[in-house]
């Protein structure tokens, strides 16, 4: 089950990929619009702004198709692109393990860019030239067209910026991989990330805000980025049936709250499956069943307000791909299957556990060598 980004609308697909834009999006326009006003600028001047930033916000969706479809040809699903105020992101399962295919990825979005420019250049102002940025100060029709052509030259620029996450940086990060291990090439990228995210805050707090809200964004989102890795490396060569729950708490679909209530208190669980008969249906945890009875009262049935529906996995799944999986669906719990039939289930918190197992052997194993 594919989860769209909450809070974010579907516009259209492509090629078999979502387009999402999401509510703070509109933000970009209260903004731009209160801009305009406070600026006293005429309606030609705001309509031409708006369409441009339409029309930019159009060459995000094929910047990240790029990157998409580029991931296509080395196996990765690309699950939905989410349009934000500072960008687009395309959700993808996995990146390519390889480093030269991670590197083409990256490098997809960007040349869509600067593909674009070369055309607009080429239709537009082969005979002319484009017009100096310095000297248009004002959006107009006749100079709307030089305007997007900048745009695209700026994004592509922008986004090979080495700063991990964005473009720049995986490439970076792929570049590092064909000399040195994975986790190693990922820390090195997060830090060189981290002090350009830091450049990005410092130099936006005098300048442009938006340029620090993204350095923000690439700070956290490589902290992010690095503590995954950390667990994608503890999980490589594990399979799903090394860390699954043969037994979970369970609680019947037509049960009232208050009879879940009255088996939540004798135990830690943080969630109970829900069954109908013999057939898992959904998932009820702590949380969503304090919420229900908060809006419902305690004598409405468990099934009414449930979460619909479990994921399955094989026993065999490798778990490194079923963890990216359930990050990227934001998924708490698999149920787990073999030849067919239940054998068990999965859930995060056991698999972070088995992370933190894993991490303790290794420092074990470490602290001896060096004893």
């Amino acid at each position: 089950m594919k989860q769209a980004v909450k809070g974010a609308w579907r516009l259209i697909s492509l090629f078999g990929i979502g387009i999402y834009v999401h509510w703070t999006f509109l933000l970009l326009f209260i903004y731009l619009g209160l801009s305009q006003a406070y600026l006293k600028s005429g309606f030609e001047s705001t309509v031409l702004l708006f369409l441009l930033v339409l029309a930019v916000f159009a060459t995000v969706v094929l910047h990240e198709l790029g990157h998409a479809l580029t991931a296509r040809r080395y196996g990765c699903t690309t699950r939905d692109i989410v349009l934000l105020p500072i960008g687009g992101m395309a959700r993808m399962d996995r990146l390519p393990d390889v480093p030269k295919e991670e590197v083409y990825v990256s490098l997809a979005g960007p040349l869509v860019n600067v593909i674009l420019a070369v055309l607009i250049y080429v239709f537009f102002f082969i005979d002319s030239g484009v017009p100096a940025f310095s000297v248009m100060s004002e959006l107009t029709i006749r100079n709307w067209m030089a305007h997007f052509y900048y745009a695209n030259v700026v994004l592509a620029l922008f986004n090979l910026i080495p700063a991990y996450p964005m473009d720049g940086g995986r490439i970076l990060h792929g570049l590092l991989s064909l000399r040195l291990d994975r986790l190693k090439a990922t820390r090195v990228a997060v830090r060189i990330g981290q002090l350009i995210a830091m450049i990005m805050i410092l130099s936006g707090l005098y300048s442009n805000a938006i340029l620090a809200f993204v350095g923000v964004f690439v700070l956290l989102a490589a902290q992010m980025e690095l503590t995954q890795s950390i667990s994608r490396e503890f999980l490589r060569g594990a399979k799903v049936k090394d860390v699954i729950m043969p037994n979970m708490d369970a609680v019947a679909a037509d049960s009232t709250l208050r009879e879940v209530v009255d088996q939540l208190l004798h135990t830690q669980t943080e969630r109970f499956v829900v069954f109908k008969g013999d057939l898992p249906v959904g998932t009820i945890d702590r949380k969503l069943l304090f919420e229900e009875i908060g809006l419902h009262g305690q004598d409405v049935f468990v099934e009414t307000c449930m979460r619909r529906g479990i994921q399955t996995a094989e026993a065999d799944d490798p778990l490194e791909k079923v963890f990216a999986s359930m990050q990227a669906d934001q998924t708490a719990l698999l149920l787990v299957k073999e030849n067919g039939s239940f054998k068990g289930y999965l859930d995060f918190e056991n698999i972070m556990e088995f992370v933190s197992y894993r991490q303790s052997l290794r420092k074990h194993a470490t602290v001896a060598l060096h004893a």
